[in-house]
């Protein structure tokens, strides 16, 4: 499912925006659909789960599984450049990891 959304946001082969796996960020050497949209005038959104963005683990375990149950605030789950906001998205309603 990453190599089709990275695909379908970019229009290149996953491997060239730099998904090679679970958990690793879109790359920022391709633009998205939303930003070549955004630069051209257009409103963009998007809904549902973002899973191109890298998520930091914590060092332990039970606490690393309280903050992806959004039950203790350790900060963003991943690099705030690699947000869908960041990534041409004018609004965003959804999650950046899929625990929740």
């Amino acid at each position: 499912m990453l190599s089709f959304q990275a695909s379908l946001l970019t229009g290149q082969y996953p491997h060239q925006v730099g998904i090679t796996g679970m958990g690793v960020n879109l790359g920022m050497n391709a633009a998205t659909i939303a930003e070549v949209l955004k630069e051209n005038g257009y409103h963009t959104g998007m809904t549902g789960k973002w899973h191109l963005s890298q998520t930091k683990a914590l060092d332990n375990e039970p606490g690393h599984l309280r903050w992806l149950a959004h039950q203790t605030n350790h900060g963003p789950f991943s690099p705030l450049k690699n947000y869908p906001s960041n990534r041409g998205f004018e609004e965003h309603y959804g999650v950046i990891w899929g625990v929740v």
